[in-house]
């Protein structure tokens, strides 16, 4: 398992890191996602022999929103 910590921009509300917390929880070979949108940041554990954290940040970046570390 790895964790990877990341930025994501354009989330206004509860409801945008809900939705995206659930889409990475949905995902085969994440073990857990928390998200949240007053401070931008993610943190995702994920299966590295399934998942990169390319494949993360491109689910991210299908929802619209802008991935990114910082």
């Amino acid at each position: 398992m790895k964790t990877t910590e990341f930025t994501i921009e354009w989330m206004s509300c509860g409801w945008c890191s809900g939705w995206v917390t659930r889409r990475l929880q949905w995902t085969e070979g994440v073990q857990s996602a928390e998200v949240y949108h007053i401070t931008k940041k993610a943190k995702v554990e994920y299966d590295d022999t399934i998942l990169t954290q390319e494949d993360i940040f491109e689910i991210v970046q299908s929802m619209n929103y802008t991935p990114s570390f910082n």
